[in-house]
Order: structure tokens, then C-alpha cells, then sequence
């Protein structure tokens, strides 16, 4: 649980991180929800996660931000062949060369995949429009990099992954 707590406050910096420098200079606005992407071989218990995160929400500047895990599974390639296969909890072989052994691909990232944001200046305007507040939330899937949450660290994944 400590883990999972440690990734929700690296969570929590790369979100206020984001926020802040599309806001110019520190994170202003709302963030309804955000989606991470947890590889099933990353260490991580999802359910901890979640947990985890609304303890670590409160602590930061957008309490009301909801998080949504998408689970990854692992990938691997045969070290013969190279034929890559999905690998189970821990298990999975070739189906040419039987259990001669993998590489391990995807599988092991934790990934903030999307943030849905209403900038400060709108959000005056959704206190009168009432329903119309989901109409001017701001994804910023297409515009925020896949970011990737190592533990306590985070970087910031490069286009060609």
C-alpha cells in the first residue's frame, strides 16, 4: 500500500505539473477526472491505487479529480524466435518454441493517459451554464505526451513509444 501511495502523490505532481504549465505558472482550473494505464506486470495493485489516490487527491490542489484505471497486459517476445505472445499472472511460453524462455515488452509502465481539465477562466462561465460544463472540459489526450509514473520518479515518455 506504501507503493501505491508513493505512486498517487507521482500521480498528483505530474498532474499539478501539467495543470500548472498550461495555466501559466501554478495549476489553476478543475480536473474532473484523469486516466492512468497500469501494466499488469508494473508492481502496482489497481485497487490499492485507487485507494491510494483518494487519500492523495485531498492533499493536492484538484480534490474532486476522479481516477480512472485502465489495466495493461503483459507482452513478450520468445528469446528463440522472437514471436511475441501475451504472458498471463507470471506464465506464458511461445506457442513454436514452448517455454524456452522471453523478453518482457509491454507490461511493467504505469502511464497517465489523459486528463480532463476546465481552465480557470471557464470556470465562472460553467457556474451559470449548469449542464454545460461538460461541453467546455478540456481533454488533453491528444496534447499531453504519455507521461510514464516510475515509482517515486516520473518522465516524461518521448512521441515514438
Amino acid at each position: 500500500m506504501m507503493h501505491e501511495f508513493g505512486i498517487a502523490l507521482s500521480i498528483l505532481d505530474l498532474l499539478s505539473e501539467e495543470i500548472g504549465r498550461r495555466s501559466g505558472g501554478s495549476p489553476k482550473g478543475r480536473v474532473p477526472s484523469l486516466t492512468v494505464r497500469v501494466g499488469s506486470f508494473s508492481g502496482v495493485e489497481p485497487e490499492a491505487l485507487s485507494f491510494a489516490w483518494d487519500v492523495a487527491r485531498e492533499q493536492g490542489p484538484f480534490p474532486e479529480a476522479k481516477l480512472h484505471l485502465e489495466t495493461h497486459p503483459a507482452r513478450a517476445a520468445c528469446s528463440q524466435c522472437g514471436a511475441e505472445f501475451e504472458l498471463g499472472r507470471g506464465e506464458g511460453s511461445c506457442e513454436r518454441c514452448g517455454p524456452a524462455g522471453f523478453r518482457l515488452g509491454d507490461g511493467r509502465e504505469i502511464e497517465l493517459r489523459q486528463i480532463v481539465w476546465v481552465p480557470e477562466d471557464e470556470l465562472a462561465e460553467d457556474e451559470t451554464a449548469g449542464d454545460a460544463r461538460a461541453r467546455d472540459e478540456t481533454t488533453l489526450e491528444e496534447t499531453v505526451e504519455e507521461k510514464k509514473v516510475e515509482g517515486e520518479k516520473t518522465e516524461e515518455a518521448s512521441a515514438d513509444e
